[in-house]
């Protein structure tokens, strides 16, 4: 008898280490969405200005990207349940400090600016480490699975997160918020250490550098005509829809007499279709072909960007048509992003262990790099040109990008053969000769 989709669903939870990871990552994920929200509300309470809100998001976002080449060669080259146990002892340590500060009122802004770079940076260290370590998790026929539920996990959590950020500061202030992420930090650093990951022997490196690993990592993804179409389709996506619509789409609601709560609203609706997205896609609906599964990918994401566009074409119309199919647009754009864990399942099975996270780390930079300037720069334009046309060109662009991207043929994705190392040749032909 086959298994349901539910046992296939929960199968990785049988295997203790990823039951542990998965548990404790899931509740500092949580922690993450109340301090992105709670940083916002300590920081206006100390300025009272929305310039520095901004300019704290923004350092937190910079330090993030800035860092990922660097993290994703590090993830490589050492331990990587040490890299994500550091992050979390030391991003909980960040966020105490930062409670405990706010709490008796000797929490300089400079010091908010530090911790937001600190944060930034541990968390580009975080992301590929542990994105890497799930496949250290489980056998290899539960990989797809383990993607499936941590997708999942996360998208369920972002549906629920801000919700949970908004209740704690109803029912407390935004210290207790930064005292609750500093508590998440510590269970999943706690269920991390018991885990017992076994972590798989780094390759000898002979001497490379640190700078050495991020240019093969560089010339791996420059090489693979399936990895530059892939992390190319997911830029244009990031940068010409999903930022411009995170912009815009509030933009749009206000000026075109909506009420406020439309925006809530329509973010819950996105929430909703990640987590419907996710269902969608268990391993046993997806196509086994990876070829197959790397082209619906690329069919996701051009569905995210038309679903961007209807965004701003139903803009206009009477209620409560406007109201639905602005919902049912803003549903799609989150069920597309399914299309990401179908990637991630790709790299998963078809990464070296020993590239991983160099790889991870440049996926994570494709989709984020735009967005520091997109947003601003869809904000700017948002003026003279009007929110919701700017939207029909941002998303009109990234449907014909995406969409010829898409149908453009190429390779299906293999296993990814490293550049050559030259600093190795001399040890290989002295053991030869």
């Amino acid at each position: 008898m086959n298994p349901t989709p539910r046992g296939r669903m929960l199968t990785p939870l049988a295997h203790r280490p990823y039951a542990l990871l998965w548990t404790g990552q899931s509740v500092s994920r949580a922690g993450n969405y109340i301090f992105d929200t709670v940083i916002t509300v300590a920081v206006y309470q100390l300025t009272h200005s929305g310039v520095h809100v901004g300019a704290v998001l923004g350092v937190l976002v910079a330090t993030s990207l800035l860092f990922l080449p660097f993290a994703g060669a590090a993830g490589d080259r050492g331990s990587r349940v040490r890299i994500v146990l550091a992050a979390d002892i030391i991003s909980g340590t960040v966020s105490l400090a930062l409670g405990v500060g706010l709490l008796t009122d000797h929490l300089p802004l400079p010091a908010v600016y530090g911790a937001a770079a600190l944060v930034g940076a541990l968390s580009a260290y975080h992301q590929p480490s542990y994105k890497a370590l799930i496949k250290a998790t489980v056998p290899d026929n539960a990989h797809d699975a383990a993607v499936a539920l941590t997708t999942l996990t996360n998208n369920m959590i972002r549906l629920g997160g801000p919700a949970l950020a908004g209740l704690v500061l109803l029912l407390g202030n935004a210290a207790a918020g930064l005292l609750i992420d500093a508590a998440t930090f510590a269970v999943a650093a706690t269920t991390l250490t018991a885990a017992r990951i076994p972590t798989p022997p780094v390759p000898p490196t002979r001497g490379n550098g640190l700078l050495h690993d991020i240019r093969e990592g560089a010339i791996t993804v420059a090489r693979t005509p399936w990895l530059r179409r892939s992390f190319l389709t997911s830029a244009a996506v990031s940068g010409l829809a999903l930022a411009p619509l995170d912009a815009l789409m509030p933009l749009i609601v206000l000026t075109g007499g909506m009420s406020p709560a439309t925006i809530g609203w329509l973010g819950a609706a996105q929430g909703a279709g990640a987590v419907t997205g996710s269902i969608l896609f268990l391993p046993h609906r997806r196509p086994h072909s990876p070829a197959a599964r790397l082209r619906l990918y690329y069919t996701l994401l051009a569905l995210g960007a038309a679903a961007t566009l209807t965004v701003a074409l139903t803009a206009h119309l009477p209620n409560p048509a406007r109201s639905m199919a602005m919902t049912a647009a803003m549903t799609t754009t989150g069920i597309a992003m399914a299309g990401y864990t179908l990637h991630a399942m790709l790299l998963q099975t078809h990464v070296p262990e020993r590239l991983l996270s160099r790889v991870v780390a440049a996926d994570i930079l494709a989709s984020g790099a735009p967005r520091p300037l997109a947003l601003p720069l869809a904000g700017a334009l948002a003026g003279p040109i009007g929110p919701t046309l700017l939207l029909a060109v941002c998303g009109l662009t990234a449907t014909v990008t995406t969409t010829t991207i898409a149908l453009t043929p190429g390779q299906p994705p293999d296993t990814i053969t490293p550049p050559p190392d030259p600093t190795r040749q001399p040890a290989i032909a002295s053991q030869t000769g």
